[in-house]
């Protein structure tokens, strides 16, 4: 399936001709893998922790999901963004704030336990990615939800990812170069 998932559209937004090299590559990079993820699970409600500069969230909603994005700053402030303003229009829509915070994280807990695919790319500060996972977990415990968590093979992950309390797949071979995890909140 992530083979046969097109990006071209996506990889054409870069700004760079290595960025779209990244969009198109698979294994070795994670945007074919993130569209295959919601493409089979038929997921119709997805988060996005870490927009960036959009292209997670473009290739999550490449089959038609509504997205919705979380980030401590707004995609227009990134230079390199490959973000329009039509794809506001079209299922995506972002929210500033941070979600280790826990009155960020209550007041959009519902818009998150209602996700049926989460992509988390923090900042991989040693902080955030706890301090989320402790709430998360059991916001959403029963319902089946995919965590995709992205860089669990650098330094400063790889004791999160081992703590990770829940049934997990490390991924790396299918996606990112950095690591790839796949938990099941059941």
């Amino acid at each position: 399936m992530a083979l046969q998932i097109p990006l071209d559209d996506i990889a054409e937004r870069c700004g760079s001709s290595e960025d779209a090299t990244f969009v198109r590559q698979w294994p070795g990079e994670h945007y074919r893998l993130l569209a295959a993820l919601v493409s089979v699970r038929d997921a119709r409600k997805v988060i996005d922790i870490g927009t960036y500069a959009g292209l997670s969230a473009l290739a999550l909603g490449a089959s038609g999901a509504r997205v919705t994005t979380f980030d401590v700053v707004p995609w227009v402030e990134f230079d390199a963004s490959c973000l329009v303003d039509s794809d506001f229009a079209e299922g995506l829509e972002q929210r500033i704030g941070d979600l280790s915070e826990p009155s960020f994280f209550e007041a959009h807990a519902e818009t998150l336990s209602a996700a049926d695919v989460i992509f988390i790319d923090g900042p991989k500060d040693g902080n955030f990615e706890w301090r989320l996972a402790e709430q998360l977990i059991p916001l959403l415990k029963g319902r089946g939800t995919l965590l995709v968590w992205d860089d669990i093979r650098l330094m400063n992950m790889v004791g999160f990812w081992n703590w990770l309390p829940i049934p997990k797949l490390d991924a790396t071979s299918l996606g990112h170069w950095s690591g790839t995890g796949i938990a099941l909140v059941d």
